[in-house]
């Protein structure tokens, strides 16, 4: 399905507004002539602002337009983190070490088991 900018459908209700037969301007612009009456009818409800195109809002890359001391810092952060990870990871990996060599050795658990 084709996407039309807002301008574009304001410009066409505009038209119709002015006194265009729709079906004439439904040629015209190859576009169905119930879409430019949905069109009409929302201007007409619920004002011009409600051409705007539905759904989500597109996403703008916002790193071009931050603070480049906003990014530094955050940048520093994230180094910070992985760094962390790092360290958890290389001590997680010495427990796993340690208990496969108590295993291996023949090590007791460290709890008794119960009698029944």
């Amino acid at each position: 399905m084709r996407s039309y900018s807002s301008e574009f459908r304001l410009q066409a209700v505009q038209r119709i507004l002015a006194g265009e037969k729709v079906s004439a301007l439904s040629q015209e612009l190859g576009i169905h002539r119930k879409l430019l009456y949905e069109w009409k009818h929302r201007v007409a409800t619920g004002g011009e602002l409600s051409l705007r195109q539905r759904g989500r809002p597109r996403k703008v890359d916002t790193a071009r337009s931050e603070n480049p001391a906003v990014i530094a810092r955050l940048e520093q952060t994230i180094a910070h983190q992985q760094l962390i990870i790092e360290f958890f990871r290389h001590a997680l990996q010495r427990v796993e070490t340690e208990r496969r060599e108590e295993i291996a050795i023949g090590a007791t658990a460290s709890s008794k088991p119960s009698r029944r």
